[in-house]
């Protein structure tokens, strides 16, 4: 069954013998919980499911777009671009500001070739180069976003897959705040210990996704791996191959 937001809040609280809590004290429970989400936890890995697809249609001499939820935005992985529906997607190169403004005009009204990272009147967004000198051509940018904040009987995929690392980041934080600190150090170190076995699976989860052959000096043929003289128990080494 999945844990969800309100449940965690009376777990948090229950730890922190926090007995007939106030209604202030459960909504403060539920900052930790929301914080350790997303401060101590989905700033330190890009999972799967916070993989997001933002498109947006050239204005005719702008070069500088906002992505549209600037509460859930985190990064920007890769920015492609098409002139029309029928024409392929063409990935655009990611370059520095200063490269941006040293090298590139915004005079110079053309199709982007490049892009850069910029916040603009308080908004993350990027900076073509060059200026789309026609409107409706397509971009089309893959985004992290930051999940969206718990509240009532809600859930997200952190608090599902990884309850006991939240319920200790925010029992952390929590005992940090009634100035407990002990349990905030043994909190704080079970919180560490949890945080290392999630990365460890979820970087066994990604390396999984991604086989790579090495080449054998021996034969100049694909290589498994394998030892010299190691066994093999369950078909081919390269069965993942289509």
């Amino acid at each position: 069954m999945a844990e969800t937001f309100s449940n965690m809040q009376s777990v948090v609280l229950e730890n922190l013998d926090r007995i007939s809590p106030a209604t202030a004290e459960t909504t403060q429970a539920g900052r930790w919980i929301n914080q350790c989400i997303r401060e101590d936890i989905c700033n330190l890995v890009n999972f799967p499911w916070m993989e997001a697809i933002e498109n947006k249609t050239t204005v005719k001499d702008q070069s500088i777009y906002t992505w549209t939820d600037q509460t859930k935005f985190k990064d920007v992985q890769y920015i492609y671009f098409r002139k029309a529906a029928t024409d392929e997607w063409r990935r655009l190169d990611e370059i520095q500001p200063v490269a941006l403004h040293d090298h590139y005009i915004t005079t110079e009204n053309s199709e982007p070739v490049v892009w850069a990272r910029v916040y603009s009147s308080g908004n993350h967004g990027f900076d073509l180069r060059g200026v789309p000198s026609t409107a409706g051509w397509l971009i089309r940018a893959y985004l992290w976003n930051y999940p969206a904040e718990l509240t009532g009987s809600n859930t997200n995929e952190i608090l599902d897959t990884y309850p006991g690392l939240v319920e200790a980041g925010a029992c952390a934080r929590g005992a940090l705040h009634y100035k407990n600190l002990d349990a905030a150090s043994m909190w704080t170190l079970r919180f560490q210990a949890q945080k290392l076995a999630m990365l460890r699976a979820e970087r066994g989860r990604r390396d999984q996704s991604r086989p790579v052959l090495r080449m054998s000096a021996a034969s100049g043929r694909p290589s498994s791996g394998r030892r010299r003289g190691s066994r093999n128990h369950g078909g081919s080494a390269y069965d993942w191959l289509p």
